[in-house]
């Protein structure tokens, strides 16, 4: 495998759907937990699922796509190495046989759900995307980022995330989603009453949300 080129994992039981839906783990998860999540979420097998997976492996089984200098602070080298490879990863993906590329949802938690937002709304590096699904997400800084929200609107976004959230402020993430709003995206969104982590209601509620797409 080529450097920087990352392994795409594939659900067995969601190959055959005319859509692609990619989900990006969470800082310290195995992309096995994706396609979890994506299969939760596709109910109706409308989609094949892929989880690219993540090169850094920050302890037995569990995996990063980048470093960090601080807690919550990105490597910006790493950083840019990562985004450069979830891009390529995507566009491979959209590549399979018999996938629809304009049929593609994004999925993501905590790392992985910023990587996702950032795979479709940058200026670097974009991908045309159907909808983006995110729990937990982390938000950029424009020190790092290029954003460019023009692109959001004909995105749909559902973002989930807990109110006692420490390593993502909800303020933050839900400023960053207002102003994608504003831009004309159409962003619902949805809280729990937890901190960093994935909900089971909130995981119901994007699939109901996803099947309710035109």
């Amino acid at each position: 495998m080529p450097e920087n080129e990352l392994e795409l994992l594939w659900h067995d039981g969601h190959q055959r759907g005319s859509g692609l839906m990619v989900v990006l783990h969470g800082f310290a998860e195995h992309p096995t937990a994706a396609l979890q999540l994506g299969a939760m979420i596709d109910t109706e097998h409308r989609y094949r699922i892929c989880a690219p997976h993540g090169p850094i492996q920050v302890a037995a089984s569990k995996y990063a796509f980048y470093r960090s200098v601080s807690r919550m602070n990105p490597d910006p080298e790493d950083f840019n190495r990562a985004r450069f490879a979830i891009h390529d990863a995507i566009e491979a993906a959209q590549a399979t046989e018999g996938i629809d590329p304009a049929d593609t949802v994004l999925v993501g938690f905590s790392q992985g759900a910023g990587l996702a937002s950032l795979a479709a709304l940058s200026k670097v590096k974009n991908i045309n995307v159907r909808a983006l699904i995110i729990f937990g997400c982390r938000v950029y800084s424009d020190e790092l980022v290029e954003w460019d929200f023009d692109t959001a609107q004909n995105i749909r976004i559902f973002a989930a995330h807990g109110i006692k959230d420490n390593l993502s402020p909800m303020a933050d993430v839900e400023e960053f989603f207002n102003q994608v709003g504003a831009k004309g995206a159409d962003v619902t969104w949805e809280t729990h009453p937890h901190g960093h982590s994935l909900s089971a209601e909130n995981i119901s509620t994007a699939s109901r949300w996803l099947l309710k797409l035109p």
